[in-house]
């Protein structure tokens, strides 16, 4: 009973907890594992792993509209420029 408790844990812990985490805050289960050690090496202590997740979390949103979001605005607005515009006079004509 104690072998199979064991390994129901380490199964819970491992593969399902950060499945179910990842997904509550958009984040990758592996990324949730490694940011969990990371922090936890970073701050240390208890605390470390406790804030791995919404730290993790707040510096994905933060990439994602300073960084990332940047890069997207350009582009669209490059897309943007290369669609070519039809003049009023220029549709009329061309549907007579």
């Amino acid at each position: 009973v104690t072998l199979i408790f064991i390994v129901v844990q380490n199964l819970e812990g491992l593969f399902y907890a950060p499945r179910i985490v990842g997904n509550s805050v958009g984040l990758h289960p592996m990324t949730v594992i490694v940011s969990i050690f990371v922090w936890g090496l970073l701050i240390g202590g208890l605390l470390g792993p406790i804030l791995a997740v919404p730290l993790t979390a707040t510096i994905k949103v933060l990439l994602a509209r300073y960084v990332w979001g940047e890069r997207l605005r350009e582009e669209a607005i490059e897309s943007i420029e290369e669609v070519p515009v039809v003049v009023e006079a220029e549709a009329q004509t061309a549907r007579a």
